[in-house]
């Protein structure tokens, strides 16, 4: 479950101790949001991964802004976002270097979800049972700023699609696909994914309108709901799911996977990046399930979201 809190708010939902502290460098101002209340002197180390490709000139301000709000604790590790082998070794390589953690939290907003799920992978695989994982997510105020709700955009264009590292699945050669999509914002990329698989059933997730991250949010994914739903009507099963619940999306995914049975199911995380961790929970409980990823061939780097002045906090159960 995971708890909401003003941002100003943040450090008394927070260990008062951290050992280390892990977030992603982007071009959005987000990617500061959680950084910028914390007390440096409360952090041991901090990692920050960034993509100064795909970040570009504002990414890579951004990613220095955050070295400098920790001073001489924290480190810059560079990732190549669109092979996901050099973010998995990366990613192997940082954590690999520290010494005995107790309790992590990991600012996930502007992980991409590949990168988020990969390092999930990575950190079930190095750290120890007794380790406390907290995450910590700053929702949008707004996405593709400026923009009517039918010209909104994040991404434009997909380069690849691809099942993510660690959560391939079990497929039958002998069974139909049956694709859970967790609907976001994203009209194209939805579409090119339904369109790779062919699946047989379709399972569209819309956002509980209580779990929604923001009303706003929650009215624009129900257009972009409809529109999917609308164009692949005759195969689609509808659900929803809790965008701020990783525990509940789990359930949401399990329930409606175990519902037709005699399918290869694949998952779709293209929500909030708590949805995401609960996809992945999903998996961990039915290894058969695979997680896919479309990997965007342009972003809106100039409007992609504007920073609330909200957070939400949550245990990330890594066993």
């Amino acid at each position: 479950m995971s708890e909401k809190t003003r941002l100003q708010e943040l450090t008394m939902k927070l260990p008062s101790h951290i050992d280390l502290f892990i977030c992603s460098a982007s071009f959005e101002a987000r990617c500061m949001s959680v950084a910028s209340v914390l007390a440096a002197s409360s952090i041991d180390e901090a990692l920050i991964f960034s993509d100064p490709e795909i970040s570009g000139p504002q990414g890579r301000a951004n990613a220095q802004t955050l070295l400098s709000t920790f001073n001489d604790r924290a480190k810059l590790i560079e990732v190549r976002l669109r092979e996901s082998i050099d973010v998995a070794d990366k990613m192997i390589g940082a954590l690999s270097n520290i010494g005995t953690l107790k309790t992590v939290v990991v600012d996930v907003t502007t992980f991409t979800h590949e990168s988020l799920l990969i390092f999930f992978c990575v950190a079930r695989m190095l750290y120890s049972d007794d380790l406390r994982m907290v995450g910590v997510y700053n929702g949008a105020a707004d996405y593709s700023l400026g923009l009517e709700r039918a010209e909104k955009w994040l991404t434009k264009g997909v380069l690849e699609i691809r099942s993510i590292l660690g959560f391939a699945g079990e497929s039958q050669p002998t069974q139909s696909q049956h694709l859970i999509l967790l609907a976001g914002f994203e009209l194209e990329r939805a579409e090119r994914i339904i369109d790779a698989y062919e699946p047989a059933l379709l399972s569209i997730g819309l956002g509980a309108a209580l779990e929604s991250i923001g009303p706003n949010h929650h009215d624009v994914n129900k257009w972009f709901h409809g529109k999917l739903t609308e164009r692949y009507a005759a195969s689609v099963k509808n659900f929803a799911f809790a965008p701020d619940d990783l525990v509940r999306t789990k359930e949401a995914i399990l329930s409606q996977s175990r519902a037709h049975r005699g399918f290869n199911t694949v998952v779709a995380p293209m929500n909030t990046k708590i949805s995401t961790l609960g996809a992945a929970l999903a998996a961990l409980e039915d290894p058969t399930i695979q997680i896919c990823y479309a990997v965007p061939e342009q972003y809106n780097r100039e409007g992609y979201s504007s920073p609330s002045d909200e957070a939400y906090v949550f245990e990330i159960p890594l066993n």
